[in-house]
Formats: C-alpha cells, structure tokens, sequence
C-alpha cells in the first residue's frame, strides 16, 4: 500500500487532469453550443483523457441542412449516421492533440423527425434470427392426489 503522501500525490495529479480536460471541453462547448438552437439538451462526461457530449434536438431537418456541415467544417470531422424506429442518431469523434497528451472528445446528436418526414421500415431482404418472448394464457391447475378403493 502507498503511504498516504503517495495516494495524496496521485490524486492531485488525477485532480489537475481532470481540470485540465474540463477547460479543454468547455473551449470546445464555446464553440459548438451557438451552432445549436437554445431549445438543444447538453449533456456530457469529462475524463483525465477523453470526453463524451451528448446533444439531443427537436429537428433532424434542422441538423442535418443547417448544423452538421458547420461542425463538420469547423473541426474537419465526418460523422457517422444511425437511423432507429423513433430517432436519429450523429457521431463523430476529434482527436485533440493537446500539449502533446492525447484527449479524445465523443460528440453525439440525437434528433427526430418533424411533421415533414417520418421513419419508416424498410425490408433489406436479408433475415435475421431474433429471441422473441410469448406470453399465452393457459389453464391453471390444481394437483390432487385421486385413489380408488379397489
């Protein structure tokens, strides 16, 4: 076991990181949050050495026409793209070369469709093996023990 003057070391050194990255986010999020409407939720986790941003909108047209080409241009990033029943799903990632110290900064945007458009399920023709649980009413039953006299 450390002494506790190691210990104490180490976590001002994991302290002093994390502050860092903060700064590191936050410069970025200075960037990045006037692109959006007010209406978009912003949340995120911070590391020593990476950082997830989650962003979640009311308008995939919006985001799609207006927003992601101006992030795209601003950090010469491309995005993958994720359609599922109810939204739309952006990622992308930018490596930051800080200091020379790696960081890794995750951004996603969720949005979903307006009344101009919809979701809709297309057959891709190929087949997929599912797990499916059924429920099914059944008669219920008593166990009784039946003798004869014989």
């Amino acid at each position: 076991m450390k002494a506790l003057e190691e210990r104490l070391e180490d976590r001002k050194k994991e302290y002093e990181s994390l502050v860092k990255s903060e700064h590191l986010v936050e410069s970025y999020l200075k960037k990045l949050t006037p692109l959006f409407p007010e209406s978009t939720n912003v949340s995120g986790n911070i590391y020593s050495d990476s950082a997830f941003l989650y962003f979640s909108m009311d308008s995939v047209e919006e985001f799609e026409e207006n927003i992601i080409s101006k992030i795209s241009d601003l950090f010469s990033i491309s995005w993958k793209r994720q359609v599922s029943e109810n939204q739309v799903t952006h990622d992308t990632d930018i490596a930051i070369d800080d200091d020379n110290e790696d960081f890794q900064l995750f951004i996603t945007v969720t949005s979903k469709p307006t009344e101009t458009c919809r979701i809709i399920a297309v057959p891709t023709g190929k087949m997929k093996t599912i797990k499916k649980w059924v429920d099914v009413k059944e008669q219920e039953v008593e166990y009784v023990v039946e003798c004869s006299d014989d």
